[in-house]
């Protein structure tokens, strides 16, 4: 076992190192490291989502649901990566009033809580809402949990929105005669990517909504400094090697600390390992990246950021807020719900108590419904991209469950 290995239980709390070592583990990652395997492993609907208080079963009487696959290049002439995505819908393209897409945490994948928070938002908005996931993560291909570049990574995300999303906003537009506006919506380093594809794309998305975007790390990840020293040393030796040294933060994620261990066992395609060690030090190029060139972002943008939250710093959000360059630019941040007498940790969407969540998708709502009524037409700087799609999986609503 390397240096970091044997050391990151004294310099970073631990927690890291003891998963890699359940040996278990670290077998079923290694087994499952290519998209394929995962796809075949897990294949849709082998796992469910926690059951969504929010949403009544008179809800989701009329939507549609569909499952796909398409293929992403990041330039013409790079191989094609596979992206697994799945879509929700009211019944009828008349009842969309836009379109959102959303950009699941870098450990999590388009299932278990993201596939609440799209039926959430498809039935609060009146949205298509499309949930991918990202490469390396869940069933799309790349090596699970392993990032070689930020810079690619968004590039194959933003070319999964040009295939996808950009299309059916075409589409629904010329249907209904008027323009449908792309909302994304992003958290933790989902977050920072949706950011990164902002600036880089101005023109590609109406508005863009973060939850606890990870501009800079909270208490419970942030690592000391003689492990960092111990990663830039054995990082560019060991790129894939699981131990960099943010820590795993799970259990500080959510309000109910019992709901960490459920989504160990129940979210089957969860990274559980900690981060690779290039994974590590992309993320931190993106961090950099949007602090550097937060000026430059002019979209339309909401920022949802917990005080208490242990994962993404505060300060990073409100960071991000103060040198954002957009005119349309708000920040909610949530300190305690009176009504549940609880403070907000850093997944404000789920896991909590149902008073809490309700507040956060009220003020999403809000911020997305005054910017409906003023949507410039269809930028035509952002063209649509011929589809490479594999043959569509549909997939009816599921039967209703006995929720309060």
């Amino acid at each position: 076992m390397c240096l970091y290995a044997c050391c990151a239980c004294c310099c970073a709390g631990g927690a890291g190192c003891f998963a890699y070592q359940c040996r278990g583990t670290a077998r079923e990652m290694r087994r499952l490291q290519d998209g394929e395997a995962r796809r075949l492993e897990f294949p849709p609907e082998s796992f469910s989502a926690p059951p969504e208080p929010l949403l009544k079963d008179r809800d989701e009487q009329d939507y549609t649901q569909y499952e796909n696959a398409v293929l992403v290049r990041q330039s013409a002439d790079s191989d094609a990566v596979k992206i697994w995505y799945k879509t929700y819908c009211p019944a009828s393209e008349e009842d969309i009033t836009c379109i959102i897409v959303t950009f699941h945490p870098y450990r999590s994948n388009s299932e278990f809580l993201v596939k609440n928070h799209a039926r959430c938002l498809r039935h609060f908005e009146k949205a298509a809402v499309i949930v991918f996931d990202q490469p390396g993560c869940g069933r799309s291909d790349g090596c699970w949990g392993y990032m070689p570049s930020w810079d690619d990574h968004v590039a194959l995300c933003e070319s999964f929105v040009r295939k996808v999303v950009v299309p059916l906003r075409d589409k629904v537009s010329k249907e209904q005669h008027r323009s449908v506006p792309i909302y994304g919506f992003g958290e933790s380093v989902g977050a920072n990517v949706l950011v990164s594809s902002a600036l880089q794309s101005p023109d590609l998305y109406n508005g863009i909504i973060l939850a606890g975007p990870l501009v800079r790390d909270g208490d419970a990840v942030k690592a000391g400094g003689f492990a960092n020293f111990l990663a830039k040393c054995e990082g560019p030796i060991f790129p894939k090697y699981p131990g960099a040294p943010m820590k795993d933060g799970l259990d500080k994620c959510f309000v109910d600390k019992d709901f960490a261990d459920f989504t160990r066992t129940e979210n089957k395609l969860l990274w559980r390992l900690p981060l690779r060690m290039k994974t590590s030090k992309s993320i931190k190029a993106g961090q950099e990246s949007i602090e550097k060139s937060a000026a430059q972002l002019k979209t339309p943008i909401l920022i949802l950021q917990a005080s208490n939250d242990k994962i993404s710093s505060p300060d990073g959000s409100k960071l991000l807020y103060d040198l954002c360059g957009s005119k349309d630019k708000c920040i909610k941040v949530y300190d305690d719900c009176a009504e549940a007498g609880l403070k907000y940790a850093h997944e404000l969407l789920s896991a909590e108590p149902v008073e809490m969540a309700k507040l956060v998708y009220n003020d999403i709502t809000t911020w997305v419904s005054a910017r409906k009524i003023r949507v410039d037409p269809p930028a035509s700087a952002t063209p649509a991209q011929p589809q490479e799609l594999i043959p569509q999986i549909t997939t009816a609503p599921a039967a209703p469950s006995s929720r309060n």
